[in-house]
């Protein structure tokens, strides 16, 4: 059976927006993970503590790996993201 070119893309297309929307949800569990490890008593330690900066790196890479797939739809919500958890809360 042979599937029209046009078919073809859009089923193309249509896995390509499954996968970003599930990066960046996986980045919104990740923000979330952030989020616990910055808050509390002992926030200053587990700023600098190395599972919250494999946590950091690995929201980052997922962040920018997102951000240069699709950076129409999720672009801006990624970068404002990004610059919240990975840069500004951690100050």
């Amino acid at each position: 059976m042979v599937i029209p070119q046009s078919q073809a893309t859009s089923n193309e297309s249509r896995l390509e927006l499954d996968k970003n929307k599930k990066n960046y949800i996986n980045a919104l569990t990740l923000s979330k993970r952030l989020s616990d490890r910055y808050s509390g008593h002992q926030a200053l330690k587990n700023i600098f503590h190395p599972e919250t900066c494999r946590l950091r790196d690995k929201f980052k890479q997922m962040c920018e790996t997102l951000l240069f797939d699709d950076s129409i739809d999720y672009g801006l919500k990624i970068i404002d993201l990004l610059w919240r958890k990975a840069a500004y809360e951690p100050i």
